[in-house]
């Protein structure tokens, strides 16, 4: 079972000791993010990520790399759209060096403002490869429509423009303001104890004190719409976006299996439909993306341009067949406990994706849950709860669904955008009536 400790200037320490590993797996992961930028400075907390790398009082960004290199690991980093993380894997008797290594990453960045400038220019080759990719570009713009004019929707690695904004000092700002010890949490996974590693973690971070700043954290309020871009590909890329309840929301692990029966893996009903039955589609998938303040249901799908309407139609009528509680059976809620039951066990065989965990669930929920806890909510879904967790989507989420196709599109830009404007209004009063 995971420990926790929280140290005397408020960083919580989390381990789980796995000793057949011969691997440690450690993440640093900083509760702040994009939610925590000041209008304008899209893409600061990103940017603050890479700076760590670029070198510290102690170490240039060159030793950095060669100490991670020597002992045979990996360090890296991302930013999601609630907090920031730094990560490594190495071997177990580089343990001291990699805790000192990040605690120095983290308490003693200085990155000046040249290496600040060419950071930004290579964020700016990352924003024009996203782009390049048509589903991570579509995934970003729908959860910008999804939440208009709310940050949680807002680009996580910015603009040119806002960029262009930015630096040295915007980033010794953001990160003395909000990389504070109550807002730290350095989770290990691997032969470790908890004591040696808290300790270890207590020497590189000491220097760390509490935020003074105060946050406030409401709901993102849902508007949904449509997104069209036309390229030149041979397929069409489809996207639907529903919204869901936070991602500590009560009946999450309800919303997980519903998630299974309707779009996960080759026995469920969205790739029985679009790909066995239709043969629209050569792969469909659905997925949650819960967040501290909002979260959306993903739908997607590759398809050509002749059949994207009939699927995007096809694809909300599961969905709403489900909260209707339509033919859903004993051996299909069965099967899709099987499979996240599943999922989640195999995720422990891996060091990185175990320590992960016990970062995010302490981020989300308060305390890591660990993996016989996790496999009991699992297995206390029931075909009732399921029923409603579907029935509490499609009410008033389908009134605020997000379409998105990219590639060749049906028609003109134009006819299609009023196609899909269409469908979002049918949807809404297809939601009412099975309310």
């Amino acid at each position: 079972m995971p420990e926790s400790s929280t140290l005397s200037n408020g960083i919580v320490v989390l381990s789980d000791h796995v000793p057949q590993a011969n691997g440690v797996g450690i993440s640093v992961v900083v509760d702040a993010g994009p939610q925590d930028e000041k209008q304008g400075d899209f893409g600061l907390a990103h940017l603050c990520e890479h700076s760590l790398f670029l070198g510290t009082r102690n170490r240039n960004e060159r030793e950095i790399a060669s100490i991670i290199d020597s002992a045979g690991g990996q360090l890296g980093g991302f930013t999601t759209r609630d907090y920031t993380c730094l990560h490594a894997t190495i071997s177990a008797d580089c343990v001291t060096y990699a805790i000192d290594l990040l605690g120095d990453m983290v308490t003693g960045t200085a990155p000046t403002q040249d290496r600040i400038c060419r950071e930004i220019d290579v964020i700016g080759h990352e924003i024009e490869r996203h782009h390049d990719q048509a589903d991570v570009w579509l995934d970003a713009r729908l959860k910008q429509v999804m939440w208009r004019g709310d940050r949680l929707g807002g680009s996580i690695l910015g603009t040119r423009d806002s960029l262009a904004s930015l630096d040295a000092t915007s980033v010794s700002g953001f990160i003395q303001e909000h990389y504070a010890s109550d807002r730290l949490i350095v989770a290990g996974a691997g032969p470790i104890t908890h004591d040696e590693f808290a300790e270890q973690v207590n020497d590189a971070f000491w220097s760390l004190t509490p935020s003074a700043a105060q946050r406030t954290r409401t709901p993102a309020v849902p508007v949904g719409g449509v997104v069209v871009e036309p390229r030149e590909q041979k397929g069409t890329l489809v996207s639907l976006m529903i919204p869901i309840p936070v991602y500590n929301d009560p009946n999450r692990y309800a919303l997980h299996v519903m998630n299974a029966v309707l779009g996960c893996g080759m026995s469920s009903r969205l790739y029985t439909q679009l790909r066995d039955r239709l043969g629209h589609v050569y792969s469909v998938n659905s997925s949650i993306n819960a967040y501290a303040r909002g979260g959306v249901l993903a739908i997607e799908f590759a398809t050509n341009p002749e059949h994207a309407i009939q699927c995007i139609i096809e694809s909300v009528e599961q969905l709403i067949r489900l909260a209707s509680g339509d033919a859903i059976t004993e051996e299909e809620l069965w099967q899709a406990k099987l499979q996240v039951r599943g999922q989640a066990y195999l995720a422990s065989d891996s060091i990185p994706t175990r320590v992960g965990r016990l970062a995010t669930q302490q981020i989300y929920l308060g305390s890591p849950l660990g993996v016989p806890r996790l496999l009991e909510d699992i297995d206390a879904v029931d075909m009732v709860s399921l029923s409603q967790v579907a029935r509490d989507i499609v009410g008033p989420g389908l009134g605020s669904l997000s379409i998105g196709i990219a590639g060749r599109i049906p028609g003109s830009e134009d006819q299609a955008r009023e196609e899909l404007a269409a469908l979002r209004d049918c949807f809404a009063e297809m939601a009412t009536e099975s309310a």
